[in-house]
C-alpha cells in the first residue's frame, strides 16, 4: 500500500525541490517531522506521547527511488536520509528501506 502524505502543493513541491536539488539541508529536520506527524497519523498514534512499545508489527518507509543520473548529480540521495530521519522520530519498529535502480 502507498500513502502520501498531502497534496504537492506549490509551496511543498518548493520546499521539496529546494531540500533535493538546492543542498537546503537544513530543511530535513522540519521535513521530517511533518512526514512523522503524517505516518504517526496513518498508524492512529501521536508519537509525542507514547512509548517506543505501542507499535506490534513493523512499518517500513520506503522512498521513491531517485534515478541513477539524479543521485549521481546530487552526489547523495536525500529522501532516502529523509526517510531515515523520519524512521528516528516514530515509537516501535519503524525502519527505512531505500530502493534502489541499478
Amino acid at each position: 500500500m502507498v500513502w502520501a502524505c498531502g497534496e504537492f502543493t506549490r509551496v511543498r513541491r518548493r520546499v521539496i525541490t529546494a531540500y533535493k536539488d538546492h543542498g537546503r539541508a537544513d530543511l530535513a529536520g522540519s521535513l521530517a517531522d511533518d512526514l512523522a506527524m503524517a505516518v504517526a497519523a496513518l498508524l492512529r498514534v501521536d508519537p509525542r506521547h507514547l512509548d517506543r512499545a505501542w507499535l506490534d508489527n513493523s512499518v517500513l518507509l520506503v522512498p521513491a527511488p531517485s534515478s541513477g543520473a539524479s543521485r549521481r548529480a546530487r552526489g547523495e540521495a536525500p529522501i532516502d536520509r529523509l526517510a531515515e530521519r523520519t524512521a528516528d522520530r516514530l515509537p516501535g519498529r519503524v525502519g527505512a528501506a531505500p530502493v534502489r535502480w541499478w
